[in-house]
């Protein structure tokens, strides 16, 4: 029956050439617009974890109202001596200290919310993608300066300091080209003021390495990056806001969040993936509107296309009617005829998807290394256009198409076979 089949398909090329295009066509709608929505994911999840240097886990004091309570130096001494106890389990462990103030000179001031952390396993959370995260100068661990800082694209420019390069700054991927772009600054020397919590006025004179891009507009105008010493030392503490750290593989962050919060939880201490806390909250409402918006946009995919699929294989079985028909005179059973049918839809269906993964996987490649940017809402930056289908993809539109093709073919066959023989040679094309 299978070889009866394939012989109808070639000798039917027209109808089958249709019934393909169909099925490829509908195939990559589906496939390629779930890859554009996971690569928009991807992006986000690599802007939290690597860009912004949350890791996988954050451990910090939960708070519910008011500003974040900092952790303590003997509280350091212990969670210092439980990471120790994971050894290379735990790869890159890195302490942050959020602080406010004003940045100026004799030109120009303002406020600015800065983020003070370990310059060195900050870089390595980065990854080879982010390691290099400044647009224009060097990172805060390629320089030599002691008493360092970078600015956010926009406050820099109330800085009056501006990147002079004009080049796409972000790659195709996502992350900068590690190369120390010029910018100009009417004067690099800057002094920091912060207020303590005792309510001191602490000063200390710094110098711009570098301007950064900190995603999201209103950040951006504020944001101030620093080495922690130099945070704690404007701040006149030893204290830190919180830790993000990087594991080696994910079950082994799990049993260390189990681990972690089994014995540290009593003391007020909480460890919890990005995602699950609050500074990971606007990822977690972004990917719930996509996934709304995605589950809408295939609905509306697999009806356009479906019922292109569907009329393709309902005009190969209605435009063989009397094929049919001569086939049932030959002693060909119902269920003969269902199956020859089947037969033919799955090997289209097949054949149509393959071509369909093939192309579908050029496509990508191609798109992904045309290096194509562009304008996302909040964002500062343009962001790459990527599409990352992943097998599950692949597998459920396939699936999808080839049970919508077997409906079309069916419901058509369904009907020719409640008329006599004689009136399916009769029938009029």
């Amino acid at each position: 029956m299978f070889s009866i089949a394939y012989k109808n398909v070639v000798l039917n090329w027209r109808l089958s050439f249709a019934a393909l295009t169909a099925v490829i066509t509908a195939f990559m709608c589906l496939a390629l617009f779930q890859g554009y929505i996971r690569g928009v994911d991807q992006i986000y999840v690599e802007s939290f974890a690597q860009r912004f240097m949350y890791g996988d886990v954050v451990l910090d004091i939960p708070t519910e109202f008011g500003d974040r309570p900092k952790i303590k130096a003997d509280q350091q001494s212990e969670i210092d001596q439980f990471n120790f106890s994971f050894g290379q389990e735990l790869l890159y462990t890195n302490k942050v200290l959020l602080i406010s103030g004003q940045i100026g000179n004799d030109q120009h001031n303002t406020i600015f919310s800065g983020i003070g952390y370990t310059v060195e396993p900050a870089a390595k959370i980065r990854g080879k993608e982010w390691q290099w995260n400044t647009l224009a100068g060097v990172p805060l661990d390629q320089s030599a300066e002691e008493y360092k800082v970078l600015l956010g694209r926009t406050l820099a420019e109330y800085l009056n300091c501006y990147p002079l390069s004009t080049e796409k700054y972000l790659d195709g991927y996502g992350g900068y080209s590690p190369v120390s772009r010029p910018y100009s600054c009417s004067d690099k020397d800057f002094q920091i003021n912060v207020v303590t919590q005792l309510g001191q006025m602490r000063s200390l004179d710094t110098k711009v390495v570098g301007i950064v891009d900190a995603a999201y507009k209103d950040l951006d105008k504020l944001h101030l990056s620093l080495p922690l010493k130099m945070a704690q030392l404007l701040e006149g503490t030893n204290e830190i806001s919180f830790y993000t750290l990087k594991f080696s593989a994910d079950s082994l962050m799990k049993k260390y969040m189990n681990e972690f919060n089994q014995k540290f939880v009593p003391l007020g201490l909480k460890a919890r993936t990005w995602q699950e806390h609050p500074d990971g909250e606007m990822y977690v409402k972004t990917i719930s509107l996509l996934s709304t918006f995605r589950n809408f946009v295939v609905l509306i995919i697999i009806l356009v296309s479906g019922l292109s699929v569907f009329n393709s294989f309902l005009k190969i079985v209605k435009e063989r009617t009397k094929e049919m028909g001569t086939l049932r005179s030959y002693g060909f059973s119902s269920g003969h005829l269902y199956q020859l049918i089947a037969f033919e839809t799955v090997i289209l269906a097949v054949v149509g998807i393959v071509i369909g993964l093939i192309l579908s996987f050029f496509f990508c490649l191609t798109v992904n290394n045309l290096g194509i940017l562009y304008r996302a809402g909040v964002l500062t930056e343009p962001v790459p256009f990527l599409l990352k289908p992943n097998y599950m993809h692949f597998v459920v539109s396939g699936l999808t198409i080839t049970a919508v093709s077997l409906i079309a073919a069916m419901l058509p066959l369904r009907s020719l076979l409640t008329k006599t023989i004689t009136e399916n040679l009769n029938e009029v094309q």
